[in-house]
């Protein structure tokens, strides 16, 4: 049955927590600490390089610098988070567990749906917001400027200073990716990430070799958020479109959770 009760759905994600609260606080620590040592890092090392670290502008790009890495660490944790949907029932008695649980299998699907695309990137948002605040505290109680990276988090997915507020592309694009991770994360047992990974940079590689080579506009609007000449109705049409894209993804995943069975082969879910 697929029917949706939210009394059941309530229980299945109060079980999912309690499953994936210890994963859920490990991850968490590890993106803080993560996120604090190596804004330390790059900041003590380009204090070291530069002449004049003392400055406002030069410690303000090295705490850039640092931003820009721990941010892509917390991208491809974010990533992992995503593919691993269902990683946590590769046991038998795991597996037994979930899918023998009293709720439909719609239930059961929503609640490692919002675990995977939800709770667990935000809980390693906030790990990064902490670990952002842990280095701003310290190099402000050693006499530096109060500079938090949070926005640089926004930025990447969408969140934009000014009047839109909005990057309606970058989020739908965000959630692309994301539901691609998930529905690999769905189908596959092993290796997901690093397949799903290797099969959007090689989209990317043919989409940028495509405007190298052919100047076609609509691939230069997906690879550069900033192509120049492209109208607003293309960019919204490319965003329809993968819009559509990862509704259809997160379609599947649900179709492939469907014929989950308890015993599977080594590989796959099915």
């Amino acid at each position: 049955m697929d029917n949706f009760n939210f009394n059941r759905f309530v229980r299945t994600m109060t079980w999912c927590f309690y499953e994936q609260r210890g994963k859920l606080l490990k991850w968490s620590a590890i993106a803080m600490i993560v996120t604090f040592a190596v804004e330390m890092f790059f900041v003590f090392m380009l204090r070291n390089q530069a002449d004049d670290m003392a400055s406002a502008p030069a410690y303000q790009a090295a705490v850039d610098v640092s931003s820009i890495m721990s941010l892509l660490f917390i991208m491809i944790a974010v990533m992992v988070a995503n593919s691993n949907i269902f990683d946590w029932m590769k046991s038998k008695q795991k597996r037994a567990a979930y899918l023998t649980l009293p709720a439909t299998n719609l239930e059961r699907w929503i609640s490692a749906f919002i675990f995977a695309l939800v709770i667990f990137p935000v809980s390693i948002f906030l790990a990064y917001i902490l670990g952002d605040l842990l280095r701003n505290g310290l190099l402000y109680l050693l006499g530096e400027q109060w500079l938090p990276r949070t926005k640089s988090l926004l930025h990447m997915y969408g969140v934009e200073d000014g009047a839109s507020g909005f990057d309606v592309k970058k989020m739908v694009m965000g959630l692309w990716g994301s539901s691609c991770f998930i529905v690999m994360g769905t189908w596959l047992r092993k290796g997901q990430f690093v397949i799903t990974a290797s099969l959007q940079v090689l989209l990317m590689a043919i989409l940028m070799y495509v405007v190298k080579t052919y100047h076609n506009e609509i691939a230069e609007m997906i690879v550069n958020d900033a192509a120049v000449g492209s109208s607003s109705a293309l960019r919204y049409g490319v965003s329809i479109f993968f819009f559509l894209v990862a509704i259809f993804n997160f379609w599947l995943s649900f179709r492939l959770f469907k014929r989950f069975q308890i015993i599977s082969s080594n590989w796959f879910n099915l």
